[in-house]
């Protein structure tokens, strides 16, 4: 996307506060509380992969992957409705997702004004 978009998030970083990072901050996260990890198939931030090791410490969840999608997957087809039955719930496993097969790829963005029309 090129070095003036780079430039402007380090901007946007720059007076944010410092602090020491902790031994503990990179500890894998242990929990058995109900969780629900959503991953893009195709991001390249926060690939599937990292959501598969979130889930050999968490006892009480679930990894749903998006097929063919990126980054922001929360909005997309049937995912607000998964959210909001595991917000109710609170039951990982019980969560029906056949859904996620159906959601549509999107074309290729050249910059960040999104894909061509």
């Amino acid at each position: 996307m090129g070095p003036g978009f780079l430039a402007g998030l380090k901007a946007m970083c720059e007076p944010w506060p410092r602090g020491e990072i902790g031994e503990q901050f990179k500890a894998p996260l242990k929990s058995d509380i109900p969780t629900l990890l959503l991953s893009g198939g195709r991001d390249p931030i926060t690939p599937p992969d990292y959501g598969d090791q979130l889930m050999k410490t968490l006892s009480n969840a679930r990894h749903l992957v998006v097929p063919e999608r990126g980054h922001q997957v929360g909005l997309l087809g049937c995912v607000p409705d998964i959210i909001a039955r595991f917000v109710i719930s609170a039951e990982p496993d019980s969560l029906s997702a056949d859904c996620l097969d159906r959601v549509q790829a999107v074309p290729l963005f050249l910059d960040r004004n999104g894909p061509s029309p």
